[in-house]
C-alpha cells in the first residue's frame, strides 16, 4: 500500500511540472505562432568540424556580438544547458509570415586583429550556430544534394585568398496541419550563405561580386528571411533535433562515420573489463574459502554506474550553471537513467562471466 502511495505522489509531482519541463526538451513544446508574432533568432556559439572545442561567439567581431540589448534565452533545451552553451538573441528582427529581403545586418571594420581572427575561423571551418524556437540552423552541401551541416560558415578560401559570406538567405519552414491560421509551428530552419561585395552595389540579387577579405576596409552583412509552408508535421522537430544534430554534431562535430562502430567498441570493452574484474574477484573469494560470490560478482563491476552518477553530481555543481527546478530535475533524471543502465550492464556482464567461469572449472574436477 505504501509503495502505491509513493508512486501516486511522484506522478502528481511530475504532472505539476510537466509543462515547465517540456520547454527544456529538444524539439518538444514548440511555440505556436500566428501572423505578425515576433520570431526570435538566437546565437549559440561557434562550432567546427575540425576542432574539438566550441568558441564563444561574443569573443569575435561578428554581427550581433557587440549589441548591448542582447538578452539571454530564457528556455534553452536541456542539452544546450548541459553542454554549457550561452544562448543569446541576435539583432535579426523578424515577425511570423512577414518576409524580409536584403536587410542590413551590420558593418565590420577589418583591421589587423579582426583579419587574423576571421582567418583563424575560416581555416578551422568554424560556423555560427543560430537557432529559432529550439531548432538550430542547417545548410545544404552545394556539392552533395541531401547532405546538411549545422551553422553558417564564416567564409572560404579560393585562389589563395580569403572570402567572407556576407549574405544570409534564411528560410523558416512552418506547418499548419490543423488548418487554423492562428496555430502554426516552426518545423525547420535553413540558410544559404553567399559571398557578396556590397561596396560595389547595394543590391543582393544579381550581385555576383565576391567579398574578399581585405585589411582596413568595412564589410557589410545583409540577410533575407523567408517563410515557407511545409507538410512536415511538428513531430518532425524532435526527430530532426535528436538523429542529425544532437547525436551526430554534438558528440562528433559532424564526423558521423565512425560513431556507431566506436560506440559499440567502447560498450564491448566495458563489458569485457567488467567480466575480467568479476572473474578475478570471484577466484580470490573462493580461494579464501568464501562461497558468497554471487552478489560480489555483480556489485563489484556494477559499481562503475555508481561512480558515473557521483561524477554527474560533481559535474553539476562545478561545471554547470543550472538554476531552475525543471533543469535540475531533467539533468539528474537523465544522469540516473544512464548510471543505472551502466550499473545493470556491467553487473550482469560480471555475474555471467563468473558463472560461466565457475561452471567451467568445476566441470573439469574429477571425483573418484
Amino acid at each position: 500500500m505504501m509503495h502505491k502511495l509513493v508512486l501516486i505522489t511522484l506522478f502528481f509531482i511530475l504532472l505539476c511540472f510537466v509543462n515547465d519541463v517540456g520547454a527544456y526538451l529538444p524539439g518538444m513544446n514548440p511555440t505556436t505562432y500566428r501572423k505578425g508574432d515576433k520570431v526570435v533568432i538566437n546565437i549559440k556559439n561557434l562550432s567546427s568540424r575540425r576542432a574539438v572545442t566550441s568558441l564563444n561567439y561574443f569573443s569575435f567581431p561578428l554581427c550581433s556580438s557587440d549589441n548591448a540589448n542582447i538578452k539571454r534565452e530564457k528556455s534553452p533545451n536541456i542539452f544546450k544547458i548541459i553542454s554549457g552553451d550561452n544562448i543569446h538573441n541576435t539583432t535579426i528582427e523578424t515577425s511570423f509570415l512577414n518576409d524580409k529581403t536584403c536587410t542590413f545586418y551590420c558593418n565590420v571594420f577589418i583591421d589587423e586583429e579582426v583579419y587574423n581572427k576571421y582567418k583563424h575561423l575560416i581555416l578551422f571551418n568554424y560556423n555560427m550556430v543560430y537557432s529559432v524556437d529550439n531548432l538550430e540552423i542547417f545548410r545544404e552541401d552545394p556539392r552533395r544534394k541531401g547532405f546538411y551541416y549545422t551553422g553558417i560558415p564564416i567564409g572560404y578560401i579560393q585562389d589563395r585568398s580569403y572570402h567572407l559570406y556576407t549574405y544570409y538567405k534564411i528560410t523558416i519552414l512552418y506547418n499548419n496541419s490543423g488548418g487554423d491560421p492562428n496555430k502554426n509551428h516552426i518545423v525547420g530552419f535553413e540558410v544559404e550563405p553567399k559571398s557578396v561585395d556590397f561596396s560595389t552595389s547595394e543590391e543582393c540579387e544579381g550581385n555576383e561580386t565576391k567579398q574578399s577579405m581585405e585589411k582596413n576596409k568595412y564589410v557589410t552583412f545583409k540577410y533575407d528571411v523567408k517563410y515557407v509552408k511545409s507538410d512536415k508535421p511538428p513531430q518532425h522537430r524532435s526527430e530532426h533535433y535528436y538523429q542529425l544534430f544532437f547525436l551526430f554534431t554534438s558528440l562528433w562535430k559532424s564526423n558521423v562515420y565512425y560513431l556507431f562502430g566506436f560506440l559499440f567498441l567502447v560498450i564491448f570493452l566495458l563489458g569485457l573489463l567488467s567480466a575480467q574484474l568479476s572473474i578475478s574477484l570471484t577466484y580470490y573469494t573462493l580461494s579464501c574459502e568464501d562461497y558468497n560470490w554471487w552478489w560480489k560478482s555483480f556489485i563489484a563491476p556494477g559499481s562503475s554506474g555508481i561512480f558515473l552518477f557521483l561524477y554527474s553530481v560533481y559535474y553539476y555543481f562545478l561545471k554547470l550553471s543550472i538554476s531552475s527546478f525543471a533543469e535540475t530535475f531533467i539533468y539528474f533524471a537523465y544522469s540516473f537513467v544512464m548510471s543505472y543502465t551502466c550499473f545493470i550492464y556491467t553487473g550482469t556482464a560480471g555475474f555471467l562471466a563468473s558463472f560461466v567461469f565457475l561452471r567451467k572449472i568445476y566441470s573439469s574436477i574429477k571425483v573418484d
